[in-house]
């Protein structure tokens, strides 16, 4: 079997710039990750496939090579490559190096070993372009492959001119501690947001009206911390509410006695008053509990009005909104992004693509 070594050696010279980065690292790969390094070579095949002309016979012959060791790497792998996705299977090596290699240069360090983790993980993102439709890398790959590249070539500036490496990441995080710190150092961030109003103020809720039938009326409000409201109030209370006649003549009672009889036998079977006067004070309790009860309808209207925005909230498509082919196409490449993002483990740009996904289908410019 031909090792990626020995193709480098067959390389065609207009072709070196452009196969030579994954031919190294598949050689890197070969002995550890062989599966890395096959997609790589695969991955050469497709780029060369591309850049060949019928003219061009090394290119031509170099192919062919590549292929012949391509087979024989996929019959020395055999079971190893049933059931793989090659992308995956850069995507993951080209994360864990992603993520070893900024979480390093974040603390400020610089090494060469680090421009190599940067360096490499550029690669494999760049060779899950072989299996996209357009051969091009996706968004997501296409920024991380990007910035490795970029945090590389800093990095190796630095270190040949024997200059002191700065992080950018460094800078933004102190920044975003000395924005943050505030809160954060002494604790007093999180306490602040967790103030609330007293919980005096959130005694009344809405639903009170309908238990006013065994409360005192709302008006006296004066009198809501005794416990003998509820019930029938002592008659003296009575004579504070009526006006106390200047004479009391005998004929003031018996017509006072004479008109408060209205309803004596249901009272005094529900409530069973000691004297007929309590009639009229609990008539009055009745009164205002039933016409308190017109206030529930508030909550009512406000959940309708809190139903409205959900049936707004559907989208134009609740109102019978059919998309285009055109719309369907944009929402499908959408779709298609947010897959790619997942694939990274980029959930937020997933979130936003399928969102706009929605909103195409939706018709919702």
């Amino acid at each position: 079997m031909m090792s990626s070594a020995s193709l480098l050696e067959k390389v065609p010279q207009p072709w070196a710039a452009l196969v030579r980065p994954f031919l190294q690292r598949s050689h890197e790969f070969e002995d550890k990750e062989p599966l890395v390094a096959y997609y790589l070579r695969t991955h050469v095949a497709f780029l060369c496939m591309r850049q060949r002309s019928k003219e061009d016979k090394d290119g031509t012959a170099f192919l062919m090579t590549l292929l012949d060791a391509l087979e024989a790497s996929k019959a020395r792998l055999g079971a190893q490559l049933q059931g793989i996705d090659g992308r995956t299977v850069l995507t993951k090596f080209a994360l864990m190096l992603f993520a070893r290699a900024d979480d390093a240069e974040r603390t400020g360090n610089a090494s060469m070993a680090i421009v190599r983790l940067f360096y490499t993980a550029s690669v494999l993102f760049e060779a899950t372009a072989q299996f996209t439709d357009d051969g091009a890398m996706d968004a997501v790959a296409a920024q991380k492959s990007k910035y490795a590249k970029y945090i590389a070539t800093r990095m190796k500036k630095a270190l040949d001119k024997n200059e002191p490496y700065v992080s950018p990441n460094k800078l933004e995080t102190a920044d975003d501690d000395a924005a943050g710190g505030v809160g954060g150092v002494n604790g007093a961030g999180p306490a602040t947001t967790f103030t609330t109003a007293p919980a005096s103020c959130f005694m009344r809720p809405t639903s009170q009206p309908t238990s006013v039938s065994n409360r005192a009326p709302a008006p006296t409000t004066a009198h809501e911390n005794l416990p003998a409201l509820p019930y029938a109030p002592p008659p003296v209370t009575q004579k504070l509410d009526t006006p106390p006649p200047p004479p009391h003549t005998p004929d003031a009672d018996t017509q006072g006695r004479s008109k408060t009889p209205v309803h004596p036998s249901p009272m005094k079977n529900t409530y069973a008053p000691p004297q007929p006067q309590h009639t009229s004070q609990q008539q009055q309790w009745l009164s205002t509990s039933s016409a308190v009860p017109s206030l529930p309808p508030t909550p009512s209207s406000a959940q309708q009005r809190y139903a409205a925005p959900s049936s707004a909230g559907g989208g134009v498509g609740a109102t019978g909104f059919k998309p285009s082919v055109d719309q369907m196409i944009d929402a499908q490449k959408l779709a298609s992004q947010a897959v790619s993002a997942l694939q990274f483990y980029d959930y937020e740009n997933a979130k936003q693509q399928l969102v706009a996904s929605l909103r195409v289908l939706n018709g919702v410019q």
